[in-house]
């Protein structure tokens, strides 16, 4: 079973035609660690693993346009730095977790899956007030 949709629409970062992949390397993570126990996945190491092939989903580049960033904002606040927000270890679709980056001194929830060898870009917001802490990482409703 096939897990995610394939990835059919196409961007350009620095000149260079691309699948929704963008390829520097990874620099930072500045949330908390916390080690896996035994035959768990560590979500962040999986997705330090993958940044170098980052792919967006069509509903992320949707969401994308139209909270006004673009895929190599996203890709490039991630590599400066992210937060581990929630982890979704039993996610029917695959392991997934929610992340807090910046984005022009924006908080932005980026919902990511690490999936074979891509890190799998799911949906991305800006992250409110309404619905979030004034850290942007603790849900004001509860799931």
């Amino acid at each position: 079973m096939e897990q995610f949709t394939a990835v059919h629409s196409y961007q350009k970062c620095h000149g260079i035609e691309f699948t929704a992949v963008h390829g520097r390397p990874f620099s930072a993570y500045k949330g908390p660690l916390r080690k896996a126990s035994a035959g768990e996945v560590n979500i962040v190491d999986e997705i330090k693993k993958r940044m170098n092939n980052v792919r967006h989903s069509l509903h992320a580049l949707q969401r994308e346009a139209e909270e006004g960033i673009t895929a190599e904002d996203i890709c490039d606040s991630m590599r400066s730095g992210f937060e581990l927000v929630e982890d979704y270890p039993d996610d029917p679709r695959g392991h997934s977790c929610l992340l807090l980056t910046w984005v022009r001194d924006m908080p932005v929830h980026v919902v990511c899956a690490p999936h074979e060898d891509i890190l799998l870009v799911i949906t991305v917001y800006i992250a409110t007030m309404e619905g979030w802490g004034k850290d942007f990482k603790t849900r004001r409703i509860p799931r």
